[in-house]
């Protein structure tokens, strides 16, 4: 239906990244990398770039899907899930105390992003400030509902314990 409505409008952007999501959910990332360059050519909006940095972070491509998070926050339209991956990619790169910061820039937009939190924890373990980690993962506990993020968090806590009395 997408290919159908790009043929009569070829620069609907949205259509376009549409069609690309569909391609990566059928595992054709080349076709979805391709729709969503498309997109982003016509629309440089925050979706276009954030499913180009998404999908290349997928295919380990980590300083491509870094180039487009920055552009986007550069663009001036950051959110909590662009500082979120750019932190993520960060940390994946041993660069723990850019990933450091851009947890915090994304818990600033939302304090109560628990993925955000855990991932700023993670990164202070990276970065050798358990002391940190701990306080944070024990200060967000109570609030997180899911039960998985939960566990994650009691696991990491218990990684924290662990690496602490190592010393």
């Amino acid at each position: 239906a997408f290919e159908k409505s790009l043929e009569l409008k070829p620069d609907d952007a949205e259509a376009r990244i549409r069609l690309g999501d569909v391609y990566r959910q059928m595992g054709l990332s080349e076709k979805a990398e391709e729709e969503y360059k498309k997109a982003f050519a016509l629309d440089e909006t925050s979706i276009a770039g954030f499913n180009l940095a998404m999908l290349s972070y997928e295919q380990d491509k980590l300083d491509q899907a870094l180039e487009y998070v920055q552009l986007l926050i550069q663009k001036g339209s950051p959110s909590v899930d662009m500082y979120n991956l750019q932190g993520v990619i960060f940390n994946k790169q041993r660069r723990y105390p850019e990933a450091i910061e851009s947890f915090q820039s994304a818990l600033k937009i939302d304090p109560n992003h628990a993925v955000a939190a855990i991932n700023l924890a993670v990164a202070y373990i990276n970065n050798n400030e358990l002391n940190k980690a701990r306080e944070l993962l024990s200060r967000i506990l109570p609030f997180v509902q899911d039960q998985e993020l939960k566990d994650k968090i009691l696991e990491f806590l218990k990684k924290i314990k662990k690496l602490s009395q190592g010393d």
